[in-house]
């Protein structure tokens, strides 16, 4: 296959226009998730999705210096693939099982077999470039936790401005908002400005995406009220709650909290936001609740004419 030409995950059972792209970009991912039909609620390809679209959120994003330009950044997947090939792993090993276990082997293997093996063999060219080396996606769950805590409550703190904006325009800045995440401190710890700047910087590009998804992977959410960040300690233990997620029906909640969110950071001054994506998705307006009298202070603490400085 020569660089460049069209991926496809070819599924006999499905028209040539329902096939989903193999090479990773966010808003094919969410359409596998949305739009494939699930037999028998199976969620083979829409979490072989999921996962990749939220690895390369989460992990994926790079180093970045402020920019002034309007060149939309680069897109490097490398976790994303890493995370789709270890989900297909998670499941060729578990349908395997099952297999040897019912059959003893005396019967052809099941469709839903096969499928998982034939797509990590169609992905498979991609290990040649990055393929399953790197940290593994449980040391990364832990090691990001922090700088996507305060991703999370950027996008959180414009999502609920976006909700009060008819009344309150001037909270409508993410200069504000990382103002507000600086004195809120939702880590636990004092970050400085330059800092949550700098973390603002490298994950801009996925900060819808890391608000819609954020809850279920760090607060339990996928599948009980418990703390994801305490129970997520192999790759096998991500892969399952990616896995809990993609047989939820709040999965289409998340997304649509993504898209909302890609929306409210649009109309900031932020130069480049990834909208694109979300062409299509159907959009969900978050519950947010209104600025308390501690938060008011913060907010009213702000100097937009302050010098950066921790």
């Amino acid at each position: 296959m020569t660089k460049g030409q069209r991926e496809i995950l070819q599924d006999p059972s499905k028209p040539d226009e329902e096939n989903v792209t193999l090479e990773f970009q966010p808003r094919n991912s969410l359409r596998a998730i949305l739009d494939w039909e699930i037999p028998d609620q199976w969620p083979l390809i829409p979490g072989w999705a999921l996962s990749r679209l939220i690895a390369w959120a989460f992990f994926d994003q790079q180093e970045s210096k402020l920019e002034t330009g309007v060149a939309e950044r680069p897109l490097e997947p490398n976790y994303a693939y890493k995370a789709g090939q270890l989900y297909l792993l998670y499941h060729v090993d578990s349908l395997w099982r099952d297999y040897e276990a019912s059959t003893s082997l005396s019967k052809p293997p099941p469709e839903r077999l096969w499928t998982a093996i034939h797509t990590f063999l169609q992905t498979g060219e991609k290990r040649d470039g990055f393929g399953l080396a790197g940290e593994t996606l449980s040391a990364l769950h832990h090691k990001t936790h922090r700088d996507l805590t305060v991703v999370y409550h950027l996008m959180d703190f414009l999502v609920r401005a976006d909700g009060a904006k008819r009344r309150r325009r001037d909270l409508f800045t993410v200069e504000l908002a990382r103002h507000f995440v600086e004195k809120f401190e939702p880590t636990g710890e004092h970050l400085g400005k330059s800092l949550i700047e700098k973390i603002w910087n490298r994950y801009r590009d996925a900060a819808p995406h890391i608000y819609g998804f954020y809850p279920k992977m760090y607060l339990g959410g996928a599948a009980d009220s418990g703390s994801a960040e305490s129970k997520i300690q192999t790759d096998a233990d991500w892969i399952r709650r990616v896995v809990q997620l993609a047989a939820n029906t709040s999965v289409e909640e998340s997304i649509g909290h993504a898209a909302y969110a890609a929306d409210v950071l649009a109309m900031t001054r932020t130069l480049i936001v990834r909208t694109s994506d979300f062409y299509g998705v159907p959009h969900v307006t978050p519950s947010w609740r209104k600025f308390d009298a501690l938060e008011e202070s913060i907010i009213k603490s702000y100097d937009p004419k302050g010098a950066l400085r921790d």
